[in-house]
């Protein structure tokens, strides 16, 4: 297997990535517009599928997505693994130039800005998986079903989030052991960037959990306001 394979299969995982993430986010916000204007019904292109009836079929995908992350994960590991030392460069520079916003490899330089913006690369990524899960909570009208929801969704967001980090964490040793050989100048901007990267985590993972304690306190609250208009429809 040549370099040139090697980088441009690094290359199409990223986007396969993005593609995947990208789907995620796109249902999470259906949902969340459908709650936000109290829709009994989601629409996804061309289908409507009611809010109840599309729980089980969204989670499924959610765990199947997570699942597709984590190998692609892996797999961006092991090909940057069978670069030669005299191609490494160019496929480290391959992903960490991607122009996915939500890139969790990204090094744009030693500049404030781009070390702002890559961690909020990894933030956001976070951050969208909080979304998905959070909108699970939002899909059912069964409140004992939507409290299971809410103990299992962050263990299991958790879960996932921490083997994508510890895949992640993986990858940033090898690059860091690689281009401290290979690159010295450009390892103290990727050393810099990672610092910023860990700012990017932790964040991320608070605003997510935000995101999950809002999308809780809404469905309490469209489940009070639909039980008030069932009554007042009765008393009439």
């Amino acid at each position: 297997m040549n370099a040139e394979s090697i980088i441009d299969a690094l290359g199409s995982h990223l986007e396969a990535l993005r593609s995947v993430a990208n789907w995620g986010v796109l249902l999470a916000l259906a949902v969340w517009w459908a709650s936000v204007r109290q829709q009994d019904e989601i629409e996804l292109g061309p289908l409507k599928v009611r809010r109840s009836d599309a729980m089980p079929i969204a989670a499924a995908g959610y765990f199947l997505a997570n699942v597709g992350v984590l190998v692609l994960f892996a797999r961006i590991d092991s090909l940057l693994r069978l670069l030669p030392d005299d191609s490494f460069v160019e496929g480290y520079s391959k992903l960490a130039t991607g122009s996915w916003l939500m890139n969790p490899y990204a090094m744009l330089g030693p500049g404030f800005v781009a070390q702002i913006s890559c961690a909020a690369s990894i933030g956001l990524l976070i951050c969208s998986w909080w979304a998905c899960f959070s909108s699970l909570a939002l899909m059912t009208p069964n409140r004992s079903f939507a409290r299971a929801v809410v103990w299992w969704a962050p263990g299991l967001s958790y879960l996932f989030g921490l083997a994508s980090l510890g895949l992640l964490y993986r990858t940033y040793l090898l690059n860091k052991e690689r281009l401290g050989r290979l690159a010295p100048t450009l390892m103290q901007d990727f050393h810099v960037t990672a610092i910023w990267r860990w700012v990017g985590i932790g964040v991320g993972m608070v605003a997510g959990f935000v995101v999950f304690v809002f999308a809780w306190r809404w469905r309490r609250k469209y489940q009070s306001d639909g039980r008030e208009s069932v009554q007042v429809r009765s008393a009439g």
